[in-house]
Protein backbone atom coordinates (compact mmCIF):
# COMPACT_ATOMS: atom_id res chain seq x y z
CA UNK A 1 0.00 0.00 0.00
CA UNK A 2 0.62 3.27 -0.84
CA UNK A 3 1.33 6.59 1.47
CA UNK A 4 -1.58 7.95 0.36
CA UNK A 5 -3.69 4.35 0.88
CA UNK A 6 -4.97 2.92 -2.37
CA UNK A 7 -2.73 0.19 -3.66
CA UNK A 8 1.02 -0.43 -5.11
CA UNK A 9 0.62 -0.27 -8.91
CA UNK A 10 4.53 -1.91 -9.24
CA UNK A 11 5.25 -5.97 -9.13
CA UNK A 12 6.01 -7.76 -5.97
CA UNK A 13 9.79 -7.46 -4.78
CA UNK A 14 10.25 -3.83 -6.17
CA UNK A 15 9.74 -0.89 -4.15
CA UNK A 16 6.47 0.74 -3.44
CA UNK A 17 6.81 3.99 -6.14
CA UNK A 18 5.58 7.16 -3.83
CA UNK A 19 4.04 9.61 -6.13
CA UNK A 20 3.11 7.17 -9.01
CA UNK A 21 -0.44 6.23 -7.67
CA UNK A 22 -2.87 5.14 -10.48
CA UNK A 23 -5.42 6.64 -8.68
CA UNK A 24 -4.02 10.28 -7.27
CA UNK A 25 -0.80 10.15 -8.52
CA UNK A 26 0.61 13.44 -11.40
CA UNK A 27 1.56 11.30 -13.98
CA UNK A 28 -2.11 10.14 -15.96
CA UNK A 29 -0.61 11.08 -19.14
CA UNK A 30 2.64 9.27 -18.94
CA UNK A 31 2.64 6.77 -22.42
CA UNK A 32 3.66 3.61 -20.26
CA UNK A 33 2.73 0.65 -22.91
CA UNK A 34 5.43 0.58 -25.58
CA UNK A 35 3.15 -1.46 -28.01
CA UNK A 36 -0.16 -0.19 -27.93
CA UNK A 37 0.99 3.03 -27.00
CA UNK A 38 -1.43 3.49 -23.83
CA UNK A 39 -1.11 6.29 -21.32
CA UNK A 40 -0.62 5.47 -17.49
CA UNK A 41 -4.70 6.92 -17.10
CA UNK A 42 -5.66 3.92 -19.80
CA UNK A 43 -4.04 0.43 -18.34
CA UNK A 44 -5.30 -1.53 -15.24
CA UNK A 45 -2.61 -1.84 -12.65
CA UNK A 46 -3.78 -5.01 -11.60
CA UNK A 47 -3.64 -6.75 -15.10
CA UNK A 48 -0.36 -4.56 -15.88
CA UNK A 49 1.74 -3.40 -13.40
CA UNK A 50 4.20 -0.51 -13.84
CA UNK A 51 8.52 -0.35 -12.86
CA UNK A 52 9.87 2.21 -11.81
CA UNK A 53 13.65 3.25 -13.32
CA UNK A 54 16.69 4.66 -11.40
CA UNK A 55 16.29 7.91 -14.33
CA UNK A 56 12.30 8.44 -13.28
CA UNK A 57 10.48 6.64 -16.27
CA UNK A 58 8.10 3.74 -15.64
CA UNK A 59 6.14 1.37 -17.76
CA UNK A 60 4.49 -1.86 -18.29
CA UNK A 61 6.55 -4.74 -17.00
CA UNK A 62 5.69 -6.17 -20.91
CA UNK A 63 7.12 -3.35 -22.48
CA UNK A 64 10.35 -3.70 -19.74
CA UNK A 65 10.49 -7.15 -20.41
CA UNK A 66 10.65 -7.10 -24.05
CA UNK A 67 12.85 -4.06 -24.07
CA UNK A 68 15.27 -5.54 -21.86
CA UNK A 69 15.40 -9.30 -23.38
CA UNK A 70 14.49 -11.05 -20.12
CA UNK A 71 13.22 -13.65 -21.78
CA UNK A 72 17.44 -14.37 -22.60
CA UNK A 73 18.08 -15.08 -19.05
CA UNK A 74 14.96 -16.84 -18.08
CA UNK A 75 13.22 -19.80 -19.22
CA UNK A 76 9.47 -19.03 -20.44
CA UNK A 77 6.57 -21.60 -20.32
CA UNK A 78 4.84 -21.55 -23.88
CA UNK A 79 1.08 -22.71 -22.45
CA UNK A 80 1.00 -19.57 -19.59
CA UNK A 81 3.62 -17.51 -21.02
CA UNK A 82 5.04 -16.92 -17.37
CA UNK A 83 8.99 -17.38 -16.69
CA UNK A 84 9.56 -20.65 -15.72
CA UNK A 85 13.35 -21.08 -14.71
CA UNK A 86 17.00 -19.78 -15.33
CA UNK A 87 18.48 -19.27 -18.47
CA UNK A 88 21.62 -19.27 -20.23
CA UNK A 89 21.89 -17.10 -23.02
CA UNK A 90 23.45 -17.89 -26.59
CA UNK A 91 25.11 -14.51 -27.40
CA UNK A 92 26.26 -11.65 -25.72
CA UNK A 93 24.12 -8.75 -23.98
CA UNK A 94 24.36 -5.31 -23.39
CA UNK A 95 23.41 -3.25 -20.62
CA UNK A 96 19.68 -2.51 -20.58
CA UNK A 97 18.30 0.97 -21.12
CA UNK A 98 15.62 3.12 -20.74
CA UNK A 99 13.51 3.40 -23.64
CA UNK A 100 12.83 7.21 -23.19
CA UNK A 101 16.23 8.79 -22.20
CA UNK A 102 18.75 6.11 -23.07
CA UNK A 103 20.12 5.64 -19.46
CA UNK A 104 21.40 2.27 -18.76
CA UNK A 105 19.22 0.81 -15.89
CA UNK A 106 20.60 0.25 -12.12
CA UNK A 107 19.99 -3.15 -10.58
CA UNK A 108 20.05 -1.40 -7.41
CA UNK A 109 17.04 0.31 -8.34
CA UNK A 110 15.38 -2.61 -10.44
CA UNK A 111 15.26 -5.78 -9.02
CA UNK A 112 13.78 -7.14 -11.69
CA UNK A 113 15.66 -7.02 -14.21
CA UNK A 114 19.41 -7.73 -12.00
CA UNK A 115 20.30 -10.52 -14.00
CA UNK A 116 20.19 -9.35 -17.01
CA UNK A 117 21.84 -6.23 -15.86
CA UNK A 118 24.51 -8.21 -14.31
CA UNK A 119 24.79 -10.51 -17.52
CA UNK A 120 25.00 -7.43 -19.29
CA UNK A 121 27.58 -5.58 -17.07
CA UNK A 122 29.98 -9.20 -17.08
CA UNK A 123 30.21 -8.83 -21.22
CA UNK A 124 30.84 -5.49 -21.29
CA UNK A 125 33.88 -6.39 -19.05
CA UNK A 126 34.66 -9.40 -20.91
CA UNK A 127 34.52 -7.09 -24.69
CA UNK A 128 36.89 -4.52 -23.03
CA UNK A 129 39.20 -7.20 -21.56
CA UNK A 130 39.46 -8.91 -25.22
CA UNK A 131 39.82 -5.25 -26.93
CA UNK A 132 42.92 -4.79 -24.38
CA UNK A 133 44.85 -7.41 -24.72
CA UNK A 134 43.99 -7.46 -28.57
CA UNK A 135 45.71 -4.27 -28.67
CA UNK A 136 48.39 -5.81 -26.67
CA UNK A 137 49.21 -8.55 -28.42
CA UNK A 138 49.08 -6.55 -32.34
CA UNK A 139 51.95 -4.42 -30.54
CA UNK A 140 53.71 -7.65 -29.96
CA UNK A 141 53.36 -9.08 -33.03
CA UNK A 142 55.09 -6.35 -34.58
CA UNK A 143 57.98 -6.50 -31.94
CA UNK A 144 58.19 -10.06 -32.70
CA UNK A 145 58.43 -9.82 -36.40
CA UNK A 146 61.60 -7.11 -36.16
CA UNK A 147 63.28 -9.63 -33.92
CA UNK A 148 62.93 -12.13 -35.96
CA UNK A 149 64.27 -9.94 -38.71
CA UNK A 150 67.55 -9.00 -36.66
CA UNK A 151 68.61 -12.73 -36.13
CA UNK A 152 72.19 -13.41 -37.50
CA UNK A 153 73.64 -15.57 -40.24
CA UNK A 154 77.17 -17.55 -39.44
CA UNK A 155 78.77 -15.46 -41.32
CA UNK A 156 77.68 -12.40 -39.06
CA UNK A 157 78.17 -14.32 -35.90
CA UNK A 158 81.62 -14.89 -37.07
CA UNK A 159 82.69 -11.08 -37.88
CA UNK A 160 81.37 -10.20 -34.22
CA UNK A 161 80.93 -13.20 -32.27
CA UNK A 162 77.69 -11.18 -30.42
CA UNK A 163 74.32 -13.17 -29.74
CA UNK A 164 72.92 -9.90 -28.60
CA UNK A 165 69.73 -10.92 -30.78
CA UNK A 166 69.30 -14.03 -29.09
CA UNK A 167 69.13 -12.68 -25.93
CA UNK A 168 66.53 -10.07 -26.96
CA UNK A 169 64.52 -13.22 -28.22
CA UNK A 170 64.88 -14.65 -24.98
CA UNK A 171 63.79 -11.53 -23.15
CA UNK A 172 60.46 -11.37 -25.33
CA UNK A 173 59.61 -14.95 -24.73
CA UNK A 174 59.60 -14.60 -21.27
CA UNK A 175 57.29 -11.82 -21.85
CA UNK A 176 54.89 -13.51 -23.92
CA UNK A 177 54.84 -16.09 -21.28
CA UNK A 178 53.90 -13.41 -18.56
CA UNK A 179 51.23 -12.47 -21.27
CA UNK A 180 50.28 -15.96 -21.14
CA UNK A 181 49.73 -16.41 -17.63
CA UNK A 182 47.73 -12.87 -17.21
CA UNK A 183 45.47 -13.97 -20.23
CA UNK A 184 44.72 -17.75 -18.39
CA UNK A 185 41.64 -18.84 -17.39
CA UNK A 186 42.22 -17.81 -13.60
CA UNK A 187 42.50 -14.32 -14.60
CA UNK A 188 39.45 -13.78 -16.94
CA UNK A 189 36.50 -11.86 -15.58
CA UNK A 190 33.87 -14.43 -15.03
CA UNK A 191 36.32 -16.59 -13.14
CA UNK A 192 37.38 -13.93 -10.84
CA UNK A 193 33.80 -12.45 -9.85
CA UNK A 194 33.08 -16.52 -9.39
CA UNK A 195 35.56 -16.65 -7.25
CA UNK A 196 34.88 -13.47 -5.15
CA UNK A 197 31.19 -14.85 -4.58
CA UNK A 198 32.95 -18.05 -3.45
CA UNK A 199 34.80 -16.28 -0.62
CA UNK A 200 31.87 -14.51 0.41
CA UNK A 201 29.52 -17.10 0.45
CA UNK A 202 32.73 -18.74 2.73
CA UNK A 203 32.94 -16.13 5.12
CA UNK A 204 29.00 -15.60 5.12
CA UNK A 205 28.19 -19.11 5.90
CA UNK A 206 27.31 -19.33 9.78
CA UNK A 207 26.51 -23.26 9.97
CA UNK A 208 26.98 -26.74 8.29
CA UNK A 209 24.54 -26.07 5.73
CA UNK A 210 25.69 -22.60 4.57
CA UNK A 211 29.32 -24.06 4.47
CA UNK A 212 28.01 -27.20 1.81
CA UNK A 213 26.45 -24.81 0.08
CA UNK A 214 29.26 -22.99 -0.34
CA UNK A 215 31.55 -26.09 -1.56
CA UNK A 216 29.01 -26.90 -3.85
CA UNK A 217 29.44 -23.82 -5.66
CA UNK A 218 32.86 -24.85 -6.73
CA UNK A 219 31.15 -27.76 -8.58
CA UNK A 220 29.56 -25.21 -11.22
CA UNK A 221 32.78 -23.06 -12.06
CA UNK A 222 31.84 -21.04 -15.57
CA UNK A 223 34.51 -21.90 -18.63
CA UNK A 224 35.86 -18.50 -20.16
CA UNK A 225 33.92 -17.29 -23.23
CA UNK A 226 34.26 -17.57 -26.74
CA UNK A 227 35.96 -14.30 -26.87
CA UNK A 228 38.56 -14.73 -24.03
CA UNK A 229 39.30 -18.30 -25.34
CA UNK A 230 40.52 -16.87 -28.34
CA UNK A 231 42.79 -14.41 -26.84
CA UNK A 232 44.45 -17.23 -24.81
CA UNK A 233 45.16 -19.32 -27.89
CA UNK A 234 46.15 -16.39 -29.66
CA UNK A 235 48.14 -15.05 -27.05
CA UNK A 236 50.32 -19.30 -27.57
CA UNK A 237 50.46 -18.73 -30.74
CA UNK A 238 52.54 -15.48 -30.17
CA UNK A 239 54.76 -17.45 -28.80
CA UNK A 240 55.30 -19.86 -30.98
CA UNK A 241 56.06 -17.56 -34.02
CA UNK A 242 58.72 -16.18 -32.04
CA UNK A 243 60.24 -19.67 -30.94
CA UNK A 244 59.75 -21.34 -34.59
CA UNK A 245 62.56 -18.86 -36.17
CA UNK A 246 64.70 -19.13 -33.26
CA UNK A 247 64.89 -22.42 -33.21
CA UNK A 248 65.73 -22.52 -36.87
CA UNK A 249 68.06 -20.31 -36.75
CA UNK A 250 70.13 -22.10 -34.36
CA UNK A 251 69.74 -25.43 -36.47
CA UNK A 252 71.08 -23.29 -39.06
CA UNK A 253 74.26 -22.04 -37.24
CA UNK A 254 74.65 -25.63 -35.33
CA UNK A 255 75.06 -27.13 -38.63
CA UNK A 256 78.21 -24.97 -39.29
CA UNK A 257 79.63 -25.42 -36.00
CA UNK A 258 79.06 -21.62 -35.11
CA UNK A 259 76.74 -22.32 -32.34
CA UNK A 260 78.36 -23.19 -29.29
CA UNK A 261 75.68 -21.49 -26.57
CA UNK A 262 73.71 -23.75 -24.12
CA UNK A 263 71.30 -24.86 -23.99
CA UNK A 264 71.89 -26.49 -27.62
CA UNK A 265 67.92 -26.38 -29.77
CA UNK A 266 67.80 -30.18 -29.75
CA UNK A 267 66.89 -29.52 -25.90
CA UNK A 268 64.68 -26.98 -26.63
CA UNK A 269 62.71 -28.44 -29.88
CA UNK A 270 60.75 -31.15 -27.39
CA UNK A 271 58.98 -28.62 -25.36
CA UNK A 272 58.55 -26.85 -28.39
CA UNK A 273 56.81 -29.70 -30.41
CA UNK A 274 54.88 -30.61 -27.34
CA UNK A 275 53.21 -27.12 -27.25
CA UNK A 276 52.53 -27.04 -30.90
CA UNK A 277 50.75 -30.57 -30.22
CA UNK A 278 48.46 -29.17 -27.03
CA UNK A 279 47.98 -26.00 -29.01
CA UNK A 280 46.27 -27.74 -31.90
CA UNK A 281 44.43 -30.45 -30.59
CA UNK A 282 42.69 -27.15 -28.63
CA UNK A 283 42.22 -25.46 -31.83
CA UNK A 284 40.48 -28.03 -33.60
CA UNK A 285 38.23 -28.44 -30.51
CA UNK A 286 37.38 -24.51 -30.31
CA UNK A 287 36.91 -24.97 -34.09
CA UNK A 288 39.26 -22.65 -35.12
CA UNK A 289 40.93 -24.40 -38.12
CA UNK A 290 42.93 -21.21 -39.45
CA UNK A 291 44.92 -21.14 -36.28
CA UNK A 292 45.37 -24.59 -36.22
CA UNK A 293 46.90 -24.73 -39.77
CA UNK A 294 49.65 -21.94 -38.06
CA UNK A 295 49.95 -24.30 -35.49
CA UNK A 296 50.94 -27.23 -38.00
CA UNK A 297 53.36 -25.28 -40.16
CA UNK A 298 55.26 -24.22 -37.30
CA UNK A 299 55.59 -27.87 -36.15
CA UNK A 300 56.59 -28.96 -39.98
CA UNK A 301 59.29 -26.21 -39.87
CA UNK A 302 60.65 -26.59 -36.88
CA UNK A 303 60.70 -30.70 -37.71
CA UNK A 304 62.55 -30.47 -40.90
CA UNK A 305 64.94 -28.34 -39.18
CA UNK A 306 65.49 -31.19 -36.25
CA UNK A 307 65.64 -33.95 -38.89
CA UNK A 308 67.73 -31.88 -41.81
CA UNK A 309 71.27 -33.53 -39.96
CA UNK A 310 72.07 -29.90 -37.65
CA UNK A 311 74.46 -30.58 -35.09
CA UNK A 312 73.26 -28.95 -32.13
CA UNK A 313 73.63 -31.17 -29.94
CA UNK A 314 73.62 -35.40 -28.84
CA UNK A 315 71.27 -37.02 -31.18
CA UNK A 316 67.97 -36.99 -29.93
CA UNK A 317 65.06 -39.26 -30.35
CA UNK A 318 62.45 -38.72 -33.29
CA UNK A 319 60.07 -35.79 -33.04
CA UNK A 320 56.59 -37.06 -31.62
CA UNK A 321 53.61 -37.02 -34.16
CA UNK A 322 51.23 -34.55 -34.15
CA UNK A 323 48.36 -36.00 -32.77
CA UNK A 324 44.54 -34.35 -33.99
CA UNK A 325 41.46 -36.10 -33.68
CA UNK A 326 41.14 -39.50 -34.89
CA UNK A 327 39.48 -39.89 -37.80
CA UNK A 328 37.44 -43.28 -38.62
CA UNK A 329 38.66 -45.25 -41.41
CA UNK A 330 36.22 -46.62 -43.99
CA UNK A 331 38.87 -49.50 -45.28
CA UNK A 332 36.93 -52.77 -45.51
CA UNK A 333 38.73 -55.83 -45.55
CA UNK A 334 39.19 -58.30 -48.60
CA UNK A 335 36.51 -60.92 -49.06
CA UNK A 336 37.96 -64.22 -49.89
CA UNK A 337 38.13 -65.48 -53.05
CA UNK A 338 34.94 -67.95 -54.28
CA UNK A 339 35.76 -70.64 -57.36
CA UNK A 340 32.92 -71.60 -59.40
CA UNK A 341 31.57 -75.20 -59.87
CA UNK A 342 30.23 -76.74 -62.35
CA UNK A 343 26.20 -75.84 -61.97
CA UNK A 344 27.77 -72.19 -61.56
CA UNK A 345 27.84 -71.60 -57.78
CA UNK A 346 30.50 -71.05 -55.63
CA UNK A 347 32.32 -73.49 -53.42
CA UNK A 348 32.98 -71.19 -50.68
CA UNK A 349 36.65 -69.45 -49.44
CA UNK A 350 39.38 -71.72 -51.38
CA UNK A 351 42.04 -73.22 -48.19
CA UNK A 352 46.23 -71.42 -48.45
CA UNK A 353 48.54 -73.82 -49.81
CA UNK A 354 49.52 -75.05 -46.30
CA UNK A 355 46.25 -75.64 -45.20
CA UNK A 356 44.96 -76.96 -48.69
CA UNK A 357 43.82 -81.24 -48.07
CA UNK A 358 45.61 -83.52 -50.08
CA UNK A 359 43.77 -84.37 -53.67
CA UNK A 360 42.24 -87.36 -54.41
CA UNK A 361 43.16 -89.47 -57.15
CA UNK A 362 41.63 -89.02 -60.56
CA UNK A 363 40.13 -92.79 -61.64
CA UNK A 364 41.31 -93.57 -65.10
CA UNK A 365 39.04 -92.41 -67.99
CA UNK A 366 37.90 -95.26 -69.87
CA UNK A 367 39.16 -95.66 -73.93
CA UNK A 368 36.50 -94.73 -75.97
CA UNK A 369 35.42 -97.36 -78.99
CA UNK A 370 36.53 -96.44 -82.13
CA UNK A 371 33.76 -94.19 -84.16
CA UNK A 372 31.66 -95.84 -87.07
CA UNK A 373 32.47 -93.02 -90.72
CA UNK A 374 28.56 -92.25 -91.58
CA UNK A 375 27.56 -93.14 -94.91
CA UNK A 376 27.81 -89.94 -97.23
CA UNK A 377 24.82 -88.90 -98.38
CA UNK A 378 26.29 -86.89 -101.53
CA UNK A 379 26.63 -89.15 -104.57
CA UNK A 380 29.91 -90.44 -105.64
CA UNK A 381 30.83 -88.77 -109.40
CA UNK A 382 32.87 -90.57 -111.35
Amino acid sequence: MLKCGHQCPSVCGEKCPEGYCHACGDHPAARVDMMEFKDYAQINPDETPIVVLSCGHFFTTETLDGATGLDKVYTVDRKTGCYAGLGEPQETISVPRCPDCNLPIRQFATKRYGRIVNRGVMDEITKRFHLHWLRELESLEQRIKETVDALPDARTIRATGSMAAYDKADKLDKELKSICRKVGEDQQPTRRLFDAMRVAKRRGATGLREGMAALELEDIAPSAPSLDKQIILRSRLARLQLQDPVLRSKFRLASTGDWHAQPPPRAQTHTFLRDCELLATECEKEKLPRMAVQVILHYARVTASLGSGARGGPPAASPPLLLLPPQTSKRTERRPRRTPTRRGRSSGPQPTSAARPPSRARPPSRARPPSRARPSSRPRWS
